[in-house]
């Protein structure tokens, strides 16, 4: 019997031609995503594909890469933005204050959210201090020290301090360096504060006086959201002059008066001064001058 020759250039040669050299694709029967069995059970745990969904057969990118299954010991953390370090009841941030808290957020460090001063003086010139700070660690380690320093023109001697206790947490004073009118110190908040937490830390001193120039300096050791200070000037009866500078880390200056509120009652001068959006090494000096013969 005479062999058949086929021929090689029809089109359904040409077909299966096309057909045999097409490698085939062989779906899985399910894409999952595979969990290590839990403490309690025996079987691993399987969930639709995250890059997936639960539409299958779906050819995407992890189908590409895998075509059988994810395997993963764990499924991936979800690690929460950070939160805004303004609050939410407020209007919208502006660009200023959106590029004060991106350069705050790069430091990885303490932020101080708010920093209040009440300053107490009396009519012989003796003065009370009172600092509360709310500070958010954006650092990744706790923190336990944060590092403080007062200073005052006159003192009676060894300026007196002692912790504030708000809230759950503990705080202790420690003493680093004295003179006759400068302490630095340190507050130890218990328990640490964590990474993502806020916390408050509070003081009062006592021992300093305002005899003769009467002035406040303030040096922001972080960044500083909100700064103010609220001054109480017993029997000094009449405000003669104030007056605000402060004072930028490159060493330029300008005036903050229109900051400052002043108002007189009973013959006692209150001062408030609020301030915004500080940089570390910022200054901010207050100078008053009361009736001399009544202060």
């Amino acid at each position: 019997m005479e062999g058949r020759t086929r021929c090689r250039s029809g089109p359904a040669w040409l077909a299966r031609a096309r057909r045999r050299a097409t490698p085939k694709r062989r779906w899985p029967r399910r894409c999952v995503w595979t969990v290590a069995p839990s403490s309690g059970g025996s079987k691993a745990a399987t969930n639709p594909c995250p890059t997936c969904g639960p539409s299958w057969p779906n050819f995407s990118a992890c189908h590409q890469t895998n075509l059988r299954t994810h395997l993963q010991t764990d499924p991936p953390p979800t690690l929460p933005a950070h939160p805004t370090l303004f609050p939410k009841a407020r209007p919208p941030i502006t660009e200023i204050e959106q590029r004060w808290e991106h350069l705050a957020k790069q430091t990885n460090a303490v932020i101080e959210l708010t920093v209040q001063l009440l300053v107490d003086i009396d009519e012989a010139g003796n003065a009370t201090l009172t600092g509360r700070h709310e500070l958010f660690n954006h650092d990744p380690r706790p923190v336990s020290r944060l590092s403080r320093e007062l200073w005052f023109e006159h003192t009676e001697g060894i300026l007196r301090i002692r912790p504030l206790q708000e809230g759950k947490r503990r705080v202790a004073i420690a003493r680093v360096h004295d003179t006759n009118n400068l302490a630095k110190f340190a507050c130890s908040p218990s328990p640490a504060i964590q990474p993502g937490e806020s916390a408050v830390v509070g003081y009062t001193c006592e021992g300093g006086r305002f005899i003769s120039d009467h002035h406040w300096q303030q040096t922001a050791m972080r960044y500083t959201r909100q700064f103010s200070i609220r001054l109480r000037h017993r029997g000094a009866r009449q405000l003669v002059s104030c007056v605000t500078l402060e004072e930028h880390p490159d060493g330029s200056q300008n005036s903050a008066t229109e900051a400052l509120d002043w108002e007189d009652s009973e013959g006692d001068v209150t001062l408030t001064l609020r301030r915004e959006l500080l940089h570390p090494n910022q200054v901010i000096t207050l100078r008053w001058e009361v009736d001399r013969g009544s202060a």
